[in-house]
């Protein structure tokens, strides 16, 4: 999204109302100018966010909240900084209204946004694997491998999963097959948990 032509296409929308007669600059101005500030604490958000600076980009993310919350790309942001913070829970939550509000929207996403989804679904199932919620986690890395069958990062993490609840036959497959991709921590578990 482009900043700069958000901001210029809600102050040419606001005049266009105004000549129309279809609002009192007073009374459009305000809406666009509280659009034009979630915008701008957006932009902060996504500074901060590259800069790996959480805590600041969770206050301008709250600031827009405040004023904002349908900007979707925002959840995304606040689940991301919990996420980096160890504040899985807060991280979760953020995480699922991001992916609930883009599965509501009926159009195709392109390959960046499906991308976008993937990651807030990847970072949600460690999220519920750090919160002891393996089901869950489980359940989300099936559904993510059935996408991607040599993502090594979600084998093994499905391995975890898998022998956190007991299924030690199963977890080894993972690790086996992770660690036959090149995953060395895959590896590791490998030997250590299913060389018996």
């Amino acid at each position: 999204m482009n900043l700069l032509f958000e901001i210029k296409k809600l102050k040419k929308l606001t005049i266009a109302f105004f000549w129309l007669g279809i609002g009192s600059a007073s009374q459009v101005w305000p809406q666009a100018n509280e659009k034009i500030n979630a915008f701008q604490k957006l932009s902060q958000a996504a500074f901060f966010m590259q800069k790996e600076q959480y805590e600041q980009a969770l206050v301008a993310l709250e600031q827009l909240h405040a004023l904002d919350t349908t900007l979707i790309i925002s959840w995304f942001y606040k689940g991301k900084a919990y996420y980096h913070l160890k504040k899985y829970e807060q991280a979760s939550l953020a995480l699922e209204k991001f992916i609930r509000s883009r599965n509501k929207l009926e159009i195709s996403l392109e390959k960046k946004e499906l991308a976008l989804v993937q990651n807030s679904q990847e970072m949600l199932a460690e999220c519920w694997v750090e919160m002891g919620a393996f089901e869950k986690a489980l359940a989300l890395y099936d559904t993510l491998l059935l996408k991607s069958p040599e993502n090594v990062n979600l084998l093994f993490n499905r391995g975890r999963c898998r022998m956190a609840l007991g299924q030690k036959h199963t977890a080894c497959q993972d690790f086996q097959q992770a660690a036959a991709l090149g995953h060395p921590a895959a590896y590791t578990w490998e030997k250590q948990y299913c060389k018996n």
